[in-house]
Parts: structure tokens; sequence; C-alpha cells
């Protein structure tokens, strides 16, 4: 269980690009994340390990927001 005083941040495109580099950001500035990625599930568990290794909680939901 995470410390419910931490912020929290949801990033999508979370699993390339701009997307993962905020979210390795925030990691190490104390964020908690919430991360949306499409499909590169390899890339979306890299990014979810490095968070967790800057000492973040991290949770990652696939989906595709221009899907109604």
């Amino acid at each position: 269980m995470t410390d419910s005083t931490r912020p929290v941040m949801l990033v999508t495109g979370a699993s390339r690009g701009i997307g993962a580099a905020v979210a390795r950001q925030a990691a190490r500035a104390g964020f908690d994340l919430c991360l949306g990625y499409r499909s590169n599930h390899q890339a979306m568990a890299d990014v979810v390990a490095d968070a967790e290794a800057a000492g973040a909680a991290a949770v990652s939901v696939a989906g595709d927001i221009a899907d109604e």
C-alpha cells in the first residue's frame, strides 16, 4: 500500500516517447502513477519497472482512447 499523501499523475501514451519520459521523471519527482498505453506491453512493463525502482507505485492500463 502506498502513502495516500503522495500525488498521483495520470500519463497517457506512457509506453514510449514523451509519455515514457514524463512518467519516469514524475516517478523520480515523487509521484505515484497511473499509466495508459495502447499496445506495446513490453515497453510499458519497462516503464513500470523503472517507476517502481524510483520508489513510485505504478499501474498500467491498456486501451485506445480513439475507440469509443
